[in-house]
């Protein structure tokens, strides 16, 4: 998981999209990284770490240029959320976030 925000304020809100923050076996923050996204550097620690192929990583966002353009510039998938029409990179777009544990968990 990157976020570009602490570990501590992002677990409460995985479980209030029914998700346990335990499904992801790590956390990849500014605080490790030093960037943010858009900043490729985030993308390139996310497979540094997994050592798996860019087409085995989802990036969930709400921005298509901030959270999803690095990603699939790197051809990783990606999933637009909160959004009723379909993204001009998403692979996947979604219309609440509420929706992420149907494509996560399944």
């Amino acid at each position: 998981m990157f976020v570009n925000g602490k570990r501590s304020r992002e677990e409460p809100v995985l479980e209030k999209l029914g998700l346990d923050p335990a499904l992801f076996e790590t956390w990849i923050t500014p605080e490790i990284t030093g960037v943010v996204k858009p900043d490729p550097k985030s993308v390139e620690a996310i497979l540094t770490y997994s050592l798996l192929k860019p087409e085995y990583h989802v990036v969930v966002g709400d921005r298509e240029h901030v959270d999803l353009a690095p990603a699939h510039d790197e051809g990783m998938k990606t999933c637009l959320v909160w959004s009723t029409r379909s993204g001009a990179i998403a692979d996947v777009t979604l219309d609440t976030v509420y929706k992420m544990s149907d494509i996560l968990v399944s």
